[in-house]
């Protein structure tokens, strides 16, 4: 039964995504926010797909800890989930993430329309410098910035 959950919730995840993202070209016209509120919708429905599909249910817990100010997020990544899930819970965060993730069609056109901090993985210190530049930048804006330290998905 988990793999033909599984596997339906993929057919959904695929054809949601390239449908919706498609008729949200229009958005990339707009301000950086409409990418955040077109990835942020994505989001809401994947997560009713989840819930739906693969009877999926989380809870979020400590928010109470995160201050209003603008600040870093440092964050465990185990999945996907785990960066999406930050649209819902942060109204307009910010991301640095791996640059190879802004050149898959659509999906990176509206993270990169959005501000993210985009790093070269391989680009040493010159690349730690660019993402110190811009975090300031971010943070500067108003904006949380989400990290994944790790820089890399890890089992828990």
């Amino acid at each position: 039964m988990i793999f033909v959950r599984s596997a339906v919730f993929n057919v959904f995840f695929f054809v949601w995504s390239a449908l919706f993202l498609t008729l949200c070209l229009p958005f990339l016209l707009g301000p950086p926010r409409c990418s955040y509120l077109v990835g942020r919708t994505w989001s809401r429905v994947i997560f009713a797909g989840m819930s739906w599909i693969c009877n999926l249910r989380y809870e979020i817990r400590g928010m109470e800890l995160l201050p209003n100010e603008p600040c870093i997020v440092a964050a465990k990544h185990q999945s996907m989930w785990d960066t999406m899930i930050f649209s819902e819970i942060i109204e307009h965060p910010s991301f640095v993430l791996k640059q190879e993730l802004t050149w898959i069609p659509l999906y990176g056109w509206f993270v990169n329309h959005s501000r993210v901090i985009a790093i070269n993985r391989s680009g040493g210190a010159q690349a730690l410098k660019k993402m110190v530049r811009e975090a300031r930048e971010i943070l500067a804006s108003g904006r949380k910035l989400i990290i994944f330290p790790e820089g890399t998905r890890l089992r828990p």
